[in-house]
């Protein structure tokens, strides 16, 4: 499906959602796993390279459309089917507001300020793992690697016909001293 974070029609489902804080043996509510979701579309880490998701930010005047997000897959994979359930979960984030009459939903800038970061500044806070069991999933990686650092997103690569991921990913720490750490804990974990 192409071009970002698991949304819908015709964007790449190797990019997803991460979900911070949670560790081994903690649950989450289905409420929670979707406004985490919707988050991380609007999360700088999303942002900086879903052009889609940026292109209906512009068009919509900061705002995109519930109906929108509810075809995106990872929502769709979520079972939220219903702009009523999706924006239940935007009332619950940190960082995005309703629209006043609750159709839409944007980043609250005031909350949540977009970063300004270069490209090197994401490189040295992104790590590249290879020799990856090809059963591993987005969410399966992002649990992984929040043993050992707030994950802001993760990169599955795929291959372009078959589909099948490659056996190596890209994963962008919150910061560089976890980035850095992760390699030495990583080592021989496969």
């Amino acid at each position: 499906e192409g071009r970002s974070g698991g949304g819908g029609g015709g964007r790449r489902p190797h990019h997803g959602v991460v979900e911070e804080g949670v560790g081994p043996g903690e649950s989450e509510t289905w409420l929670e796993r979707v406004r985490k979701q919707v988050d991380f579309y609007f999360s700088d880490a999303n942002l900086r390279r879903d052009g889609f998701m940026r292109q209906k930010i512009q068009d919509g005047n900061g705002y995109v459309e519930l109906s929108t997000i509810l075809q995106f897959n990872r929502i769709r994979a979520l079972r939220c089917r219903y702009p009523a359930q999706l924006a239940q979960a935007v009332r619950k984030s940190d960082m995005l507001v309703l629209s006043e009459d609750k159709t839409a939903v944007k980043r609250d800038l005031t909350k949540a300020p977009m970063e300004e970061t270069d490209s090197l500044a994401v490189a040295m806070r992104t790590v590249y793992v290879e020799g990856l069991p090809l059963t591993f999933t987005i969410d399966d990686l992002s649990l992984f690697f929040s043993r050992y650092g707030r994950v802001r997103f993760v990169d599955l690569p795929r291959h372009p016909e078959t589909r099948e991921p490659r056996g190596f990913c890209f994963a962008e720490f919150a910061s560089d001293e976890e980035a850095s750490s992760a390699p030495a804990a990583l080592h021989g974990s496969w």
